[in-house]
């Protein structure tokens, strides 16, 4: 049985926790996967 979150958090600015490393991968990944080559 699932249950409907009550609270969702957005971490935009790091402020939670150091997401700098994730956000960098993710968009790589975008990129590559868009046939383009992604910044460094």
């Amino acid at each position: 049985m699932y249950s409907t979150p009550q609270l969702i958090l957005f971490d935009c600015d790091g402020t939670l926790t150091d997401s700098h490393g994730l956000i960098v991968s993710a968009m790589q990944q975008a990129f590559s996967l868009a046939g383009l080559q992604p910044p460094s």
